[in-house]
């Protein structure tokens, strides 16, 4: 298993198995699941992930082996940063803090 979480879209993207999807299936809750072609989960999409979701509804529709299951449920019981918003709506994070790609920009220096 592998997961990647996006802060900029508070998403997090769990990669079950290295098998192609062929079709999604979105649940009640908005999580969305990548299925093989013999309806196995192969990824799992959770949009809004720092609001928190429930693992139980991804594996009591489908068959997830149990240490995808226990990763899963310490996955949702990891508190996710949310991107901190402007009014505009665009997401933003303080400069230069840890985890992000944003960079600290070089102090201006003026010599006399």
């Amino acid at each position: 298993m592998r997961w990647t979480f996006d802060l900029d879209s508070d998403s997090l993207y769990v990669s079950l198995r290295d098998t192609r999807s062929t079709r999604q299936v979105e649940l009640p809750s908005g999580v969305v699941i990548d299925v093989d072609p013999e309806g196995r989960a192969v990824g799992v999409e959770i949009l809004r992930a720092s609001a928190g979701w429930s693992p139980t509804e991804i594996t009591d529709r489908f068959n997830i082996e149990r240490s995808d299951a226990e990763s899963l449920k310490w996955l949702s019981e990891t508190p996710f940063p949310a991107a901190h918003r402007h009014a505009s709506g665009v997401a933003a994070r303080p400069i230069g803090e840890p985890g992000t790609d944003q960079t600290v920009p070089e102090p201006d220096l003026q010599f006399a």
